[in-house]
């Protein structure tokens, strides 16, 4: 692992790459998120989420089920 990985993007690029390729941080999926009420403390899996794909899609549609479900009846 580099000594100071924000010297450059360089660097930076190479510590994240070394990061993914950890046991312990395979071993961590699938991924959480924080959700309310209280968002420090209640995190649950959230295995649609990934480091190597775009996470937008997933993220788009939660946003549109949460505003359809608080959507007034009718509409």
């Amino acid at each position: 692992m580099t000594d100071n990985p924000l010297k450059s993007l360089t660097d930076y690029s190479r510590f994240v790459a070394e990061l993914l390729y950890r046991p312990t941080v395979e071993r961590s999926t699938p991924h959480h998120k924080h959700v309310p009420p209280d968002i420090k403390h209640h995190r649950v899996p959230a295995s649609e989420i990934s480091f190597s794909r775009s996470n937008l899609p997933v993220l788009i549609r939660e946003i549109e089920a949460l505003v359809k479900a608080r959507a007034p009846k009718g509409k």
